[in-house]
């Protein structure tokens, strides 16, 4: 196929290349794409009450400095780690004096490096220094103001205020404090109208000091401002995208992902979405791997080790506002994952640039589209760049060739029907689809096949 058959374009204009390319159909016009699927970096940790090892983490935070505070909740204790992993400090321990806890859910950290826990089957929030020294506390067991029943989410805006979520009967609502534990305001009752909930579990809070929450058995996600005012809902019961089944941990970008705002963990269908401000579906990584026996783990060619990106009953998020980095705690698989929102390839000034490789839908039964779009010297699309596409299997056998040509910079999308190149169906299954542009290291996303 030759270059004349790409329609060059206004920096609006998206461009799809479908299998018919192939044969030499011109291009068609595809809605544009939002954001880029999140790609694994590294993890750690594994089962048992070692330094750097778990008991079902949860709740999770980037404080000042990179350090990632995790709740360990079945240890009871909360462990600090570095941007990568390494091991840096622990506190706590079973009980319910000063500095223990019995279940801690979640942790948040303020613009002074303070540490907020929410312990749960103490009904309190303890705060400590960034060490770990205890410094105070606020909460006894009950239905009034300032008291708990089960808080499980926290997090603390930018003028020091603490949001506290409590899954407890009939507690199910919002608490407001000072960073002292003063009592501002609260919200939400039982329920499923809006502003009600039936378990509200992570919350947290936007540039615009916008509150969401999750909602985990109504299945949604619910958006407040500060004091409490009903703004937008989205979520159901299901598997498909935009749908939850009992959705556990949140976060909020900072501009690093185009089109995205809110990083929900999907707890029992394994993954992790995103959406944008108001809750438009944009992308969704991840599926079910138990480490324990293999099930449904995926061993993938290359730097990839059994179950890299995936989930087992994934319960926190955190998200590191200086680079994008994104952290998982898998929650049944007793580790912590690490991945980039944004692309990392470098390229210099006659390479393009890789940023954005999604596939739609995934999982699937019939043709999946693999979205991708590239920058480089020429964003005008004066200059073809060279670019292949190419489907693997998860022994790393190739299946498929999509496309191998030239293309303009900008973003394109191939569409793979779900066959090899003897023209044959493959079987269900795990596949990978490698996407090189120029000499840039080639970047793979995983495409899950439905019986």
């Amino acid at each position: 196929m030759t270059a004349a058959c790409f329609a060059h374009k206004a920096p609006s204009l998206r461009l799809v290349v479908t299998r018919a390319i192939l044969t030499g159909c011109c291009l068609a016009a595809l809605p544009a794409i939002a954001s880029a699927a999140l790609q694994f970096v590294t993890k750690w940790g594994s089962q048992g009450s070692a330094n750097g090892q778990f008991r079902e983490p949860s709740g999770l935070v980037v404080g000042a400095g990179g350090n990632l505070y995790v709740a360990d909740r079945a240890n009871h204790r909360i462990q600090v780690f570095s941007n990568d992993g390494a091991f840096v400090s622990t506190w706590g321990d079973s009980g319910v004096g000063n500095g223990q806890f019995n279940s801690p859910r979640d942790v948040a950290v303020d613009a002074n490096g303070q540490v907020y826990v929410t312990d749960f089957f103490n009904d309190r929030v303890q705060v400590f220094s960034s060490t770990g020294t205890y410094l105070r506390q606020w909460g006894t067991t009950g239905t009034g103001i300032g008291q708990f029943k089960s808080p499980r989410g926290i997090v603390v805006d930018d003028s020091f205020h603490v949001f506290v979520s409590e899954d407890g009967f009939p507690n199910k609502r919002v608490q407001k404090f000072t960073s002292t534990g003063v009592f501002i305001a609260t919200w939400g009752t039982l329920g499923t109208g809006n502003g009600q909930f039936q378990s509200p579990r992570s919350v947290t809070v936007n540039d615009s000091n916008q509150v969401y929450v999750v909602d985990t058995i109504n299945n949604r996600v619910q958006k407040f401002t500060s004091t409490g005012q009903f703004l937008v809902t989205w979520g159901s019961m299901g598997a498909g995208n935009g749908q939850f089944q009992f959705p556990g941990g949140l976060a909020v970008s900072t501009g690093q992902v185009v089109g995205v705002e809110v990083f929900v963990v999907d707890t029992n269908n394994h993954r992790v979405q995103m959406f944008g401000a108001s809750g438009a579906f944009q992308e969704t990584s991840g599926s079910q791997c138990r480490l324990s026996d293999g099930s449904g783990c995926v061993d993938p060619p290359g730097p990839l080790a059994l179950g890299d990106g995936q989930f087992y009953f994934p319960l926190g998020i955190a998200i590191d506002h200086t680079d994008g980095d994104v952290f998982v705690s898998d929650s049944q698989n007793h580790r912590i994952q690490k991945f980039s929102s944004t692309a990392t390839t470098s390229a210099g000034p006659q390479t393009a640039l890789l940023t954005t490789l999604l596939v739609s839908p995934n999982p699937t039964r019939g043709s999946t589209w693999v979205r991708f779009g590239f920058a480089g010297s020429d964003l005008a699309g004066a200059r073809d760049h060279r670019v292949s596409a190419r489907v693997y299997d998860s022994a790393g056998r190739l299946v498929q060739t999509l496309y191998a040509g030239t293309m303009p910079a900008g973003d394109h999308a191939l569409d793979w029907d779900g066959t090899r190149v003897d023209g044959d169906t493959v079987p269900p299954g795990v596949y990978f689809v490698d996407v090189r542009v120029d000499d840039a290291p080639a970047r793979s996303v995983k495409i899950v096949r439905l019986p």
